[in-house]
Formats: structure tokens, C-alpha cells, sequence
């Protein structure tokens, strides 16, 4: 388990990992095919580096989920994008997935501020069964755990395991 006295001491380098993504995009160009994600007529090419759930329902009096979660990607040109995503479906039995359903989220430009994220993704799903008006629904939520020793660390392993 990573210490946090130690990473709550390091400092985040922000232009350091962006350099490193705008190699890292370099390196994958035409090695590993591109995913297409279109919100509102804007088109953005590139890869996914992270996509996890954060927390969600299922309702099998209503026949109907949802869930959210955020997406990290990578662009062609090496710039790092987040999207912050809501699904709903109608079903009992369809999984929420962003990549299914690309225009139900806008992908914004990777603040400094957010590139420690992957620095505590959810380790674990919790669910639990609770009673609603419409019958027994299911709702999940993430636990999160320190996984590096400092800052934006956890992104940088992303990036790296795209090669």
C-alpha cells in the first residue's frame, strides 16, 4: 500500500505528463487503431486510457439502469482529454457503456487539477439491494484506494500501458 504521507508531499508536474502523452500518442500512431468519439457534430479521434464506473442503479420493477463514470483519452495529436459520463437505458439487462453510446457525453480538455484521478480509480464495486416505489433496485458504488506513490503517477501507467 503506498505510503500517503509521501504522495500527499509530491507535487503534480503537469507539463511533464503532458510531454510524455504527446510521446506516447506519437508512439501508438498507426500501431494501435483509433477509437472515434462524436458529441454534437465534433468528431475526436484517438485512444482510450481509462473508463471506469463511478456509481449506478439497476430498477427491475422499472426495467431501466443507469450508471456514471469518467472516460480519460487520448487524442492524435497527444492532447489529454475527460469526459464525464451519465447513461441511462431501458432495459434491465443493457450494460451502460460510453463507447456504445458516444453522444451522451462532451469530452473536455484534461485539466491540471484532474491529473490525479488515476491516481485513486475505483478498486472495488459495491452493490447493494434497495427497496424503491417501483420494486427492488440494485445500486453500485466504487471504493477508492491509493494505487502510486505520488502524484500523476497514475496516469503516466495509463499512458504507458497504451504502448
Amino acid at each position: 500500500m503506498p505510503d500517503q504521507q509521501a504522495y500527499d508531499a509530491s507535487i503534480v508536474d503537469p507539463a511533464r505528463i503532458r510531454s510524455y502523452a504527446r510521446k506516447i500518442a506519437g508512439q501508438v500512431q498507426g500501431r494501435r487503431p483509433t477509437v472515434t468519439h462524436q458529441y454534437r457534430g465534433i468528431v475526436t479521434r484517438g485512444w482510450i486510457i481509462s473508463n471506469y464506473r463511478e456509481e449506478g442503479a439497476r430498477d427491475s420493477g422499472r426495467f431501466s439502469s443507469w450508471e456514471s463514470g469518467h472516460l480519460f483519452f487520448l487524442r492524435e495529436d497527444g492532447e489529454l482529454m475527460r469526459g464525464q459520463y451519465q447513461v441511462t437505458t431501458d432495459r434491465y439487462d443493457d450494460a451502460c457503456d460510453p463507447l456504445r453510446t458516444p453522444d451522451c457525453f462532451e469530452l473536455e480538455f484534461l485539466a491540471d487539477s484532474d491529473m490525479t484521478w488515476l491516481d485513486r480509480p475505483p478498486a472495488d464495486l459495491h452493490y447493494r439491494k434497495v427497496r424503491s416505489s417501483s420494486g427492488e433496485r440494485e445500486e453500485m458504488r466504487a471504493k477508492y484506494y491509493l494505487k502510486v506513490h505520488a502524484k500523476g503517477v497514475g496516469l503516466s501507467v495509463a499512458l504507458k500501458r497504451l504502448t
